[in-house]
């Protein structure tokens, strides 16, 4: 199975992917998305989610929705977050 997370987040990263599924698409895959999130937190799994550099707020909406609330999400403005994030997990 981890071979299925590795595919997908190299079709997140790679710019040969970007543009992939927009329009309606897109809708339908930010659905569900919101599902998988909400039937985790119902689970009682705490999700946090942070963005990197990003200015579309319609996906921040979506990120800012799918975390535990709305504290548990942060759009950084540069990657040092990722140290940030490491040690608050290992505290929570």
């Amino acid at each position: 199975m981890a071979n299925l997370g590795l595919a997908w987040g190299w079709r997140v990263l790679s710019p040969a992917w970007q543009g992939m599924w927009g329009g309606a698409a897109t809708t339908e895959i930010n659905a569900r998305m919101l599902a998988v999130c909400n039937a985790m937190k119902s689970e009682g799994i705490t999700i946090f989610a942070i963005t990197f550099r990003l200015s579309n707020t319609s996906t921040q909406d979506l990120y800012r929705s799918c975390s535990t609330s709305p504290a548990h999400y942060f759009d950084s403005p540069r990657m040092t977050t990722c140290r940030m994030f490491s040690e608050r997990s290992a505290t929570s």
